[in-house]
């Protein structure tokens, strides 16, 4: 029995993914529910993903905010690589956005809080590179969280490769331009036009295939989302609050319109 096993007793899957699962398990100890990313042990023979697993897990170790899933425990042995954090059964923002009946504010209030946990990223000088609503979780009181760092990378201090050639990284339909290009040239305000298409899906519950072309119906949106949409990073906002600022002005004339 692995370190891990002894430690945790699996109770299902929950997700699957190219490199391994994400399972439901409860401490043995204190019988708490957590939620365990594996990797499985044949892709460990991959230095590359190695540093990637041991990247993960020390920037969520230094991301710690009430808008951040936590880590909660970490395993790397001839079993495979794992990370322990919180269970969030609630969902995800891309599942409330597909849900008619949840009130434009109340995904609005999930927004602003994924935005104050990459600032808080920024912060910390780390990018997360991988933003989208299925990476942005829900907890039992409601709160946004940001989730899965396999992509995320310190700004300056980290020279990890993800690729043997800088290649993309990311989710294409959420991924600025300069990710689809050149993943080194990437910055903070990768992150930024990633907020921005979340922020144009939730005005129009439709997901951005491509960068809107679509009017809100709300100019002050219209202006910063193509602020936040410009293709040369720096004429990006520099800070996404003015996102949930203009959201929340155009889901309140929404309501009294």
């Amino acid at each position: 029995m692995s370190p891990f096993e002894e430690k945790y007793e699996l109770i299902k899957s929950i997700g699957k993914g190219g490199m391994g699962v994400v399972s439901l398990v409860r401490d043995r100890t204190t019988q708490r529910l957590l939620a365990a990313k594996t990797i499985r042990p044949e892709f460990l023979r991959d230095a590359t993903i190695v540093r990637r697993f041991r990247r993960e897990e020390r920037l969520l170790r230094a991301a710690v905010h009430p808008n951040i899933v936590p880590l909660v425990d970490s395993f790397l042995d001839e079993g495979g690589g794992v990370l322990v954090m919180d269970y969030l059964p609630k969902g995800d923002l891309a599942a409330a956005i597909r849900d008619s009946g949840v009130p434009k504010s109340i995904l609005v209030d999930l927004f602003a809080g994924a935005v104050a946990g990459v600032k808080y990223l920024h912060q910390q000088g780390i990018i997360h590179r991988d933003l989208k609503p299925a990476n942005i979780l829900l907890d039992d009181d409601g709160t946004a969280r940001v989730s899965d760092f396999g992509l995320a990378v310190l700004e300056i201090r980290d020279t990890t490769p993800l690729t043997a050639a800088a290649g993309f990284v990311g989710t294409i339909h959420y991924a600025a331009p300069e990710q689809q290009t050149g993943a080194a040239e990437v910055t903070a305000r990768a992150d930024i036009y990633s907020l921005g298409l979340i922020a144009y899906e939730i005005a129009l519950r439709e997901c951005p295939w491509q960068p809107p072309i679509t009017s809100t119906a709300h100019s002050g949106l219209d202006a910063v989302l193509k602020r936040a949409l410009s293709r040369a990073p720096n004429a990006r906002l520099s800070d996404p609050e003015e996102l949930v600022l203009e959201l929340r002005q155009a889901a309140q004339m929404k309501a009294t319109g």
